[in-house]
């Protein structure tokens, strides 16, 4: 009874998320900036083919828009009800996945890799230096308040920015109601003059998904996520595709959809290289290897003055497709079959 019971709450689960996933792109799609056509009945009909072999039903908005957005005509796009229900929880076992979720252990799952530079770390109410040697609360204060300008961030549930703020050191004790346990304090990354170009009030970052399969890992999808003008964050502006040898595509998308050939600066997109790129994947690659327990992983990266390539997260639960498939077509590209034979099991 009990496994009966555990199947029927696993369909109730799996519902909602469908639901849920499925009424968040029709939001999107009436809140769209561009024209979200309508498929054709050959559209239709090759969807369902794709998706019915692996006894999937295919959300037909999400097409929609991605084939309104992007422009690309591929029946291998993921919507998000797909990824959440029968891709991601497959790829990562958040059971042992949750812990590495806590960017105060980056400096340790990372370490003698080039990361933002810790000030303090606060772990359950306790703060540490960027050593984990044990701080009072005075001393941990003492340190931040030297710095010009941090990066004060939740250590967990920080995604798409949520919490992220970048202040004086000497405010930061204004701050203690709102950041009262489990956060990290950084020193500002300096980027490099070329993503500086994009905006320099933002840290400009290439979020660059890898997935481990067969024992490979292959990076699969490319981004750079540019902040808005006078903003900190890089989340909920301009997306900007790379290509495989390292250059910008023609055209970055809007959180709406609208296609942008330009930022407001006047700086154009198309083949621009993106300094770094090929260490930037190398690192990657490397880093993944360390952590099998996620076969999926989301990097997020930027490089410094230094032209050093530096991390600064690594995210594992749900890493996100969409902005990736705006502006790249499907999210697994080239060995979408292979992972979906893998996930459903047809090898």
């Amino acid at each position: 009874m009990s496994n009966f019971i555990k199947s029927l709450y696993k369909k109730y689960v799996s519902i909602r998320k469908k639901r849920r996933y499925r009424g968040n792109m029709r939001k999107k799609i009436s809140q769209a900036d561009v024209e979200i056509r309508q498929l054709t009945i050959e559209e239709k009909s090759a969807i369902k083919a794709y998706w019915n072999q692996y006894g999937v039903d295919p959300d037909f908005e999400s097409f929609r828009w991605y084939y309104s957005v992007n422009g690309c005509i591929d029946p291998r796009y993921i919507s998000e009800d797909i990824y959440a229900n029968h891709i991601w929880t497959k790829l990562n076992d958040m059971s042992r996945c949750d812990g590495l979720e806590d960017k105060n252990l980056f400096d340790l799952i990372f370490a003698g890799e080039k990361q933002a530079e810790t000030v303090v770390h606060n772990i359950n109410g306790s703060f540490v230096d960027s050593a984990y040697h044990l701080l009072t609360e005075a001393e941990a204060y003492e340190l931040i308040e030297q710095e010009d300008a941090v990066v004060v961030k939740p250590a967990v549930e920080s995604g798409q920015g949520k919490g992220v703020i970048c202040i004086k050191g000497r405010d930061f004790p204004s701050y203690r109601s709102e950041y009262k346990k489990d956060y990290i304090v950084q020193r500002l990354v300096k980027q490099h003059p070329s993503f500086a170009a994009f905006n320099d009030s933002s840290v400009n970052v290439v979020r660059m998904t890898s997935v481990m399969l067969n024992n490979q890992v292959h990076i699969l999808d490319s981004i750079i996520r540019i902040g808005a003008t006078g903003q900190f964050t890089d989340h909920k502006n301009i997306a900007v595709g790379i290509d495989d040898h390292g250059f910008l595509k023609d055209f970055g998308v809007t959180v709406k959809g609208k296609k942008v050939y330009e930022l407001p600066n006047g700086f154009k997109f198309a083949g621009k290289p993106v300094v770094a790129y090929d260490r930037m994947k190398e690192t990657a690659i490397r880093l993944h290897s360390r952590i099998p327990q996620a076969r999926l992983i989301g990097w997020d990266i930027t490089v410094n003055e230094k032209e050093e390539v530096v991390i600064i997260e690594a995210n594992f639960g749900f890493p996100g497709i969409g902005r990736g498939q705006d502006c790249n077509g499907p999210f697994f590209g080239s060995i979408t079959d292979e992972l979906m034979d893998f996930l459903f099991e047809r090898r």
